[in-house]
């Protein structure tokens, strides 16, 4: 885990892909896909079989609902202005700090981590277990799966290979959509 941490810290801070898939209790389950490049974001959103798209270069939102076919474009959000994308980066560092760790399982080309709770972590909303999986040779996580007071986490399909055309709004993709423009 030391060596994925080390190699982490080596990556590009200003671009990453990664998926979220949180299943909730009663709410039941969503996906969210974001892809970062310098101040460039996208998210993909699906909820029970609505995807919601949001592109964003830190001056303009572009969000996209499948359900009504409608592109809105704003102003960017404040929130948004501000976010830094090196948190999305530091995702992984030290996630084991307060975990005892230890191997599951291994295969040819990655080891699977249990990371079990230690008594000393006295952090109530720490999950009790964790499974990391890493990559053999460059120590990149695969993955990562949690469930913390009922709700279910996994974050998969970590890559820093980011395309400008996966960051930026293209109407010609939407050519049948609303356009409602309330910059």
């Amino acid at each position: 885990m030391e060596k994925m941490d080390s190699v982490m810290s080596g990556m590009p801070e200003d671009r990453m892909a990664v998926t979220f898939e949180i299943k909730i209790p009663v709410m039941g389950s969503f996906k969210t896909t974001g892809y970062t490049l310098g101040g460039k974001k996208c998210f993909l959103t699906t909820v029970k079989g609505i995807t919601i798209t949001v592109w964003t270069d830190g001056q303009t939102d572009w969000t996209y609902n499948s359900k009504n076919n409608e592109i809105e474009i704003t102003n960017a959000k404040a929130d948004r202005k501000n976010e830094d994308s090196s948190d999305e980066m530091d995702m992984f560092n030290g996630v084991t700090e307060g975990y005892d760790v230890s191997i599951k399982s291994q295969d040819a080309v990655s080891w699977t981590i249990q990371c079990t709770k230690s008594k000393t972590n006295k952090d109530k909303d720490s999950p009790k277990n964790m499974e990391v999986v890493v990559q053999k040779g460059t120590f990149y996580p695969v993955s990562l799966s949690a469930k913390v007071h009922g709700t279910s986490v996994h974050i998969s399909d970590i890559s820093y290979d980011v395309t400008e055309e996966q960051v930026t709004f293209n109407p010609a993709l939407y050519p049948d959509a609303q356009i409602v423009d309330k910059r």
